[in-house]
């Protein structure tokens, strides 16, 4: 009896400790779900999605193209900064935590020369919608 008794709380323990690594990966980074939905203007232009962390620190998260979505992995906490440019530079501040979803809207703008990109922070219920409605994603990064 001591012996089945032992063996259901291994058992346990290791189900336990691998519910709580699962836990503690998401906790070493936030997601970024980047979305740009299918328009006219732009439609055969994409752009690359930048991240500039408070530490000075920049990393390309992925490009963006009509009607597509991608998600990425943010690595460090604090203030950051999540650009595009063409002819002119859009970006949208973020306060990154470990755990927490973001949701970028991208688009595109008439410009003179080239078009211009545009970027917009969406509330969560608003992304998961949005994003989850463009179907499967076009590409995943990192």
């Amino acid at each position: 009896m001591k012996k089945l008794f032992f063996l259901f709380l291994l058992i346990g323990n290791l189900c336990f400790a691998q519910t709580n690594e699962q836990a503690d990966a998401s906790n070493t980074f936030a997601t970024a779900y980047i979305y740009r939905p299918g328009n006219y203007t732009g439609a055969l232009s994409g752009f690359d999605i930048h991240i500039t962390y408070a530490d000075g620190t920049e990393e390309v998260l992925g490009r963006v193209k009509n009607n597509n979505k991608f998600e990425a992995k943010l690595t460090k906490e604090g203030k950051a900064e999540i650009w595009a440019k063409t002819e002119k530079k859009a970006s949208v501040s973020v306060n990154v935590k470990f755990g927490e979803r973001y949701y970028i809207k991208a688009g595109m703008k008439m410009g003179v020369m080239l078009n211009r990109p545009e970027l917009t922070l969406v509330f969560p219920d608003q992304g998961e919608t949005d994003y989850a409605s463009m179907g499967k994603k076009k590409e995943k990064n990192k």
